[in-house]
């Protein structure tokens, strides 16, 4: 908007404002996962309310849908705002194995959808799929067949 000098009101661009606020928004549906609204939220549209991963994230309806969508539209702008996100690990109680963006910026059950058809824990936490033994790491798979020659094995 124009300066009042101008002959404007003197206001900023009122379109970053609210990209800035609906940011605010997608970022605490993302970090605030105990509060009662983020429940709400996540359990109507899924884990982070959809906003995981930028490029799956299924089109909604309401308000919700323009927030889950500053992801993209920042992205347009050229604000990489999934990747001012860092998201720590830690003993991995609390990180999806397959559904959480902990490796890269895509989740394992985009990434290796052959796989993820395979899991029979879907739900199951990064803890209970990985441990580290004498400093080795040791997977836990929990596939309903065997692994076939070709893609998956891939």
């Amino acid at each position: 908007m124009a300066k009042i000098k101008s002959g404007g009101l003197g206001f900023g661009s009122l379109k970053t404002y609210n990209l800035a606020l609906l940011a605010k928004w997608w970022w605490r549906v993302r970090v605030d996962k105990d509060f009662l609204w983020a429940s709400v939220i996540n359990d109507i549209h899924g884990n982070l309310g959809g906003t995981k991963d930028l490029r799956y994230m299924p089109q909604f309806k309401g308000v919700w849908s323009i927030i889950s969508k500053v992801g993209l539209e920042a992205t347009d702008l050229g604000i990489p705002l999934i990747s001012s996100f860092q998201r720590r690990v830690g003993n991995g109680e609390f990180i999806g194995f397959q559904d959480d963006c902990w490796l890269g910026s895509s989740c394992l059950s985009h990434m290796f959808p052959r796989l993820f058809e395979l899991e029979t824990d879907k739900l199951c936490k990064l803890k209970e799929s990985c441990s580290i033994l004498d400093g080795v790491m040791e997977w836990k798979w929990g596939w309903r067949r065997q692994i076939q020659s070709g893609k998956e094995q891939e």
